[in-house]
């Protein structure tokens, strides 16, 4: 049995515990029992989203007149609204109004997302979320946006139809700036893309990569924080995912779709958080890397992690790799 490892991510100085006996044991690791239950059609409000209550779509792909595969609405409970940007004091804290932008990006089948659906479904997602990315950052104010999917209730969604969300903030979230801030320190040092470094790194250890086509990566992080996990990297050095090409877009939709059947097959269809890291920002295009998260929720977080701020993956990367690869 190999000994526990503490792994810490060059970029933010992370810890995380990589204990392989860890997943053996009983009830360690969650792995969904039996089929999904999801929420009576006719108590979807995604079903018919304008019947609904819901206004036009900001976007939408059409393959026949009258039949919608995505569209993106404005989110109608949003958790931010179009506001200035003001900071002021309460004693030691600092207070700054929370503005932004909040829509949802739909897909068409109550039951059914990307794992499952043709390949198709996948590229027109993708497209969606970089058509209204092209929108958002034109917008004033707006310095981060955020695409992310919650797939099922241990990630956090609170709808069964699957769905996508994207937020455009009027600042750069902690988590955010954290990594742009470890991606800009390592390129001044190295005077080269941490990213780019890593990706050659990964493909010469050929450890902990699932997949991989002309243009894009799959692999599991040498750095997991939870089992299974999966990062996916343009080859290529470009920071701002509103840029890919219509071709880039084809090739991405199928590496992207080839992992997330991995795990809907090794984990039977596990809830998890997908997150898009992108940034538009013209001083930031020479260190940092547009990159997916897939995180499934395989292990619950407890006392050691809310406590020491380190996370505990109880699976080896390069297992999780091996297992994801020999699925399909």
């Amino acid at each position: 049995m190999l000994p526990s490892e503490i792994r810490i991510d060059p970029l933010t100085g992370k810890m995380v515990i990589v204990a392989g006996a860890r997943g053996k044991r009983p009830h360690g690791m969650i792995k969904r029992k039996g089929k999904r239950k999801h929420q009576p059609i006719s108590q979807c409000p995604f079903e018919n989203p304008q019947k609904s209550g819901n206004p036009e779509p900001l976007f939408i792909v059409e393959r026949k007149p009258g039949e919608w595969s995505v569209q993106v609405i404005p989110n109608k409970y949003p958790a931010l609204t179009p506001v200035k940007l003001i900071k002021k004091r309460r004693w030691l804290y600092e207070v700054q109004s929370a503005g932004g932008y909040c829509e949802v990006v739909i897909t068409r089948d109550h039951r059914k997302f990307l794992a499952e659906l043709d390949v198709e479904v996948t590229e027109e997602f993708l497209l969606a979320i970089r058509e209204r990315y092209r929108k958002l950052k034109e917008k004033d104010g707006v310095r981060y946006i955020f695409p992310f999917v919650n797939y099922g209730p241990r990630a956090g969604a609170s709808l069964t139809h699957p769905h996508g969300q994207i937020i455009a903030l009027n600042f750069t979230p902690p988590r955010t700036k954290e990594i742009m801030r470890g991606a800009r320190r390592l390129w001044l040092k190295n005077k080269k893309c941490f990213y780019c470094d890593y990706i050659r790194w990964e493909k010469k250890q050929k450890k902990r990569i699932i997949r991989e086509n002309k243009e894009f990566i799959a692999l599991c992080p040498f750095v997991s924080t939870n089992p299974y996990e999966i990062e996916i990297f343009p080859k290529y050095h470009s920071a701002d995912f509103s840029q890919i090409s219509d071709k880039s877009l084809v090739l991405l939709a199928k590496l992207l779709r080839d992992a997330l059947k991995r795990l809907y097959i090794e984990l039977n269809d596990p809830d998890y958080n997908l997150f898009l890291y992108s940034s538009f920002l013209k001083k930031q295009r020479k260190f940092f890397h547009w990159q997916i998260h897939i995180i499934p929720a395989t292990e619950a977080i407890a006392g050691f992690e809310l406590s020491s701020g380190m996370e505990v993956c109880g699976l080896r990367p390069a297992e999780a790799a091996q297992r994801l690869r020999k699925v399909l």
